[in-house]
């Protein structure tokens, strides 16, 4: 489910408006019924909200110009200071000059009333009108209308496309009708994709499973890291994965689960790109033995405890099969080995730990060999 903070907001825009935050954290089914309901939609949503309101603080346009701010703006239409000039500081008369006559405007009085408003600037009768609100444009002027407004030009122009393919250049086209903002777009993006990284309670894989889009979107962050043995982004979490995930959590000092936790989907979008050592040379850096040296020992006192009472056995043997399938993902043969597991947890574990130990210096040698070549092995 979509969801997440004022404090995320606070950190996205410092200089939001209180109520434009409150009606965007409170708006969450709206924007699930939209269909934002991945990471990456939400911050190319947000990325577009921001760059049409000056990050978060305006939902209505500003036509109090300066004859200079004109000339930059519209240069087509205010070719030299003095016919900037006639209109500077009038924001009624400019509104009539730019949007007079486009748009489905019939009247200098529409084109001031339908002027940019909004969240995502719905501008003209003609585009208040497709919104719901030509008769009521003052509503679009209002927090909760400038939401309603925005997520139906989002939906109706199936912006979740290019959110999906993270194509910020047709959304700004799409939204702006040109390339206008984009150097802004771009900027916020960045900074959503910090922040807006995981929804609060997003599961984690071995528990519930993860939309495909958002899995491709992690694999994808993962590839451009580095980690190339993961093969390619197909939205599923095989061995091959599992493997990348637990060498990016070890080498960057995270708990080595296998699993895309919060902590692990936040570090992907602020670590360093690996390293790869294309010489004969043995790799320098000591987390790339301490990779295979954390999955061995996590394994083992895996086992150790798994005697003691008042543990969840299901929740022991999903984190056993997790190990599990961290020694497969090296390519080594523990399939055999588990047709005699079955279905009981405690020999999941011991197969877990034993198949980990059993293993060991090969998996050291393997992982050796993934970091000296960037490739599987």
């Amino acid at each position: 489910m979509t969801a997440f903070t004022r404090d995320q907001v606070r950190k996205f825009a410092p200089t939001a408006r209180a109520d434009l935050i409150e009606v965007l954290v409170n708006g969450v089914d709206l924007l699930e019924e939209a269909g934002i309901n991945t990471p990456l939609r939400l911050q190319h949503f947000l990325a577009q909200v921001a760059t049409e309101t000056g990050g978060l603080r305006q939902i209505e346009e500003n036509l109090n110009y300066s004859a200079e701010r004109l000339r930059a703006v519209w240069p087509s239409r205010f070719p030299n200071i003095t016919s900037a000039k006639l209109y500077a500081h009038n924001p009624k008369k400019l509104a009539a000059k730019v949007y007079g006559g486009r748009m489905g405007n019939k009247t200098p009085e529409d084109a001031w009333n339908y002027r940019g408003s909004g969240m995502l600037q719905t501008t003209g009768r003609e585009n208040f009108t497709r919104a719901g609100y030509a008769e009521i444009y003052e509503t679009l002027r209002t927090p909760d209308g400038s939401l309603h407004a925005a997520l139906k030009f989002w939906t109706d122009n199936k912006c979740n496309t290019f959110a999906d393919r993270d194509d910020v250049v047709g959304l700004r086209r799409r939204i702006n009708g040109g390339t206008n903002g984009l150097n802004e777009a771009r900027t916020w993006l960045a900074k959503a994709k910090k922040i807006f990284v995981t929804f609060e309670s997003v599961p984690e894989i071995g528990a519930t499973r993860l939309p495909k889009a958002r899995v491709m979107e992690l694999q994808n962050q993962l590839l451009r890291l580095g980690y190339i043995e993961l093969g390619r982004a197909d939205g599923d979490v095989g061995t091959k994965t599992v493997g990348a995930i637990s060498m990016f959590q070890a080498e960057n000092g995270l708990t080595v689960s296998g699993m895309f936790d919060e902590d692990t989907a936040q570090a992907l979008y602020t670590a360093e790109p690996r390293e790869i050592n294309r010489t004969g040379d043995e790799p320098t850096d000591p987390t790339v033995k301490r990779a295979a040296s954390t999955l061995k020992n996590g394994a083992l006192g895996l086992a150790s405890v798994a005697g003691f009472t008042g543990l969840d056995p299901l929740s022991v043997a999903e984190t056993a099969k997790g190990y599990v399938d961290r020694v497969k993902a090296f390519g080594l043969p523990l399939d055999s080995v588990l047709h005699y597991a079955g279905q009981h947890w405690l020999i999941l574990v011991a197969v877990a730990a034993g198949g980990v130990y059993y293993y060991g210096r090969r998996i050291e040698k393997v992982t050796m060999e993934q970091f000296r070549t960037g490739r599987t092995a």
